[in-house]
């Protein structure tokens, strides 16, 4: 099996993500919102990723203003075929050894 069963009623601890630093691209748009917010109220620590800064600041007031963990605002541009390396300088500045996970949502295929 590849995955294991959830119960349908599962509800994760209000504390299941504390201390964890998340990192979520594309969390401006839809799924991507929807992650962010869950991974805050979760208690992560959340690094929103996204290509337009006023999407960014928007997301942002709206976590702080829930009175949830401060957001990492990060605008870079993860679409094309190799997104890290277009981004590595900048991932190797902020020191991001320290992210428990990365969510790489991606609404344009190329």
């Amino acid at each position: 099996m590849l995955f294991h069963k959830m119960p349908f009623n599962y509800v994760p601890a209000k504390n299941l993500l504390d201390e964890k630093i998340v990192l979520i691209t594309g969390s401006t748009g839809g799924i991507g919102t929807a992650l962010s917010m869950k991974c805050a109220e979760l208690g992560a620590t959340v690094i929103i990723c996204g290509r337009s800064i006023a999407k960014l600041e928007k997301l942002y007031q709206s976590i702080f203003e829930l009175g949830l963990k401060e957001p990492l605002i990060y605008p870079a541009d993860f679409l094309g075929t190799n997104p890290y390396e277009k981004n590595r300088k900048g991932i190797r500045e902020i020191g991001w050894s320290c992210v428990e996970c990365i969510a790489f949502r991606k609404s344009k295929f190329t």
